[in-house]
């Protein structure tokens, strides 16, 4: 059958609409397919992401506050304050706000997982309510059995907050997974889009209709432009939620930062204990593992001083670093020692019992509850006693440095840490005699294992005493300066990699 041109034109063109009714029938159902699984990303799983990282806050903090509850006497505490607004108002928010989009789940597992995980954490605020119950003034810290009892409690409430937030990470990488299906959903439904686009031009091309092909082309095109744009608008709140999520993290990463500067000596606490000295004080991160302790006895004659360096670095040295704090007041304030080797001896005790409590070294490893954790402290601890000029010495690992006229004398620590360890022997004692003008250092190891120079090799111990030796003249206020500066020029463009401490203290009482 012959066919005039304007009827091969016309031909062409049905067969052109007959494909766009085709193509057009399908694309539209995959856009329907893409638009509900927005939807439920947008309506459901975000939005559940977002409360579940919520949730992991308030159970992180909720536990944070209660032991600042147990451990500070304080009435004015801004943790005990918050401790209580978590009971009064933040937890039946959010609960309220948990409920109405559990709500919106269709899977039967997590409404079942997060109606237990509820009920476990209003386990938790019980307890809690308990603790604040029997510890509600100053007076009411003074009595032992009810310290002993809270801090049972308190036992209790980390051991089930850890298990709500294994739980909760589960939750969690069930719905990142289910995330992950449906985008990948979407992609294919935006490719199959994508490939009807690209049949429908090949008809075009085959009609031979230049207006037409050209029509066809810049559909494509703006096909294209749109899936473009919807991929990166999903990308967008991608990371517009990533970094909600960081700012919360880091906000409270902040936090701890704050509460860790309350249990470091202040600088007016530290002029009037030690007189002329300095402390270079450098953590990796905000918070760190490393951290300095003064204290005093026998009406300031005593005078405790140590430099730690606690496991790891970041927010676990922190956490870490608390434990350790505590257990050396408690030797010294509680327990009333006053023999340094005596007081590693006692820390390592208490360290050991607090890791012992059953919190495993790594959830994922699932640990036994009741398994231990191997972190502590190395330490440099001295008890100076102003009006003889003697200094008793014990170290974990770390030394005490003294330099006199020009001369180096290192007073080794114990090779042991604080904490557990299999050849566990009683620490030893250095008695030392101070003379005028001699100069006391005490370090963490994280000046000497920073790498840099022109080899890009570890500081180490020879280089630094020989620069203690050389700056020991100056004011220590200069000498601060001059370990920040070789520490920043032996550095250079590489990463720090440990947390710094050196302190200094000047004989002139």
């Amino acid at each position: 059958m012959n066919l005039t041109l304007n009827q091969k034109i016309a031909l062409g063109f049905l067969v052109l609409i007959l494909t766009y009714g085709g193509m057009g029938y399908v694309s539209l159902n995959n856009l329907e397919r893409s638009r509900e699984i927005t939807n439920k990303n947008l309506l459901i799983n975000q939005p559940s992401i977002i409360l579940l990282n919520e949730f992991k806050l308030l159970v992180v903090n909720s536990k944070n506050f209660s032991g600042t509850w147990v451990t500070m006497d304080m009435t004015n505490n801004p943790d005990k304050a918050e401790l209580k607004r978590i009971h009064d108002t933040k937890y039946p928010d959010f609960k309220l706000r948990l409920v109405n989009k559990v709500a919106l789940w269709t899977d039967t597992l997590d409404k079942s997982i997060i109606a237990s995980i509820t009920e476990e954490f209003d386990n938790v605020l019980l307890l809690e309510q308990s603790i604040m119950l029997a510890l509600p003034t100053i007076e009411s810290y003074q009595d032992f059995m009810v310290r002993v009892e809270t801090e049972s409690t308190l036992e209790d409430i980390e051991y089930l907050s850890n298990n709500i937030l294994l739980n909760l990470n589960k939750t969690l990488l069930r719905f990142k997974k289910r995330t992950d299906t449906q985008d990948t959903e979407m992609l294919a439904s935006f490719e199959s889009i994508r490939y009807s686009n690209i049949f429908l031009s090949a008809i075009a091309i085959v009609i031979g209709v230049i207006v037409t092909f050209y029509i066809l082309r810049v559909v494509r095109l703006e096909e294209q432009k749109r899936a473009i744009v919807a991929e990166r608008d999903a990308v967008k709140e991608q990371k517009d939620i990533i970094e909600e999520i960081n700012v919360e993290i880091m906000a409270s990463i902040s936090y701890a930062k704050r509460i860790q500067t309350t249990i470091l000596p202040s600088q007016v606490t530290l002029n009037e204990l030690l007189g002329d000295h300095f402390v270079f004080y450098k953590p990796r991160d905000i918070v760190s593992g490393d951290f300095y302790w003064c204290v005093n006895q026998s009406d300031k004659d005593i005078i405790w001083i140590a430099a730690a360096d606690c496991t790891g670095h970041g927010v676990p040295g922190a956490f870490v670093s608390f434990v350790c704090h505590k257990a050396l007041n408690e030797c010294v304030n509680d327990h009333q020692i006053t023999d340094t080797a005596a007081v590693l001896d006692k820390a390592t005790e208490l360290v050991e019992s607090a890791f012992g409590a059953g919190v495993p070294e790594n959830e994922n490893e699932g640990l036994a509850y009741g398994a231990s954790v191997k972190d502590g402290m190395d330490i440099a601890l001295c008890k100076i006693t102003l009006s003889s000029k003697k200094i008793q010495f014990a170290g974990a690992h770390n030394p005490c440095y003294i330099v006199r006229k020009g001369e180096l004398l290192e007073y080794k620590g114990d090779r042991q840490p604080i904490g557990a360890y299999e050849y566990r022997k009683p620490f030893n004692n250095h008695e030392i005699n101070l003379q005028a003008n001699d100069m006391i250092y005490l370090a963490s190891d994280g000046f000497l294992d920073q790498f840099g120079g022109a080899k890009n090799k570890r500081y180490q111990s020879k280089k630094f005493k020989a620069f203690l030796v050389s700056i020991s003249d100056l004011k220590p206020a200069e000498q601060q300066k001059k370990l920040e500066e070789e520490l920043a020029a032996w550095q250079g463009d590489e990463q720090q990699i440990d947390d710094v401490l050196v302190m200094g203290i000047r004989v002139d009482w």
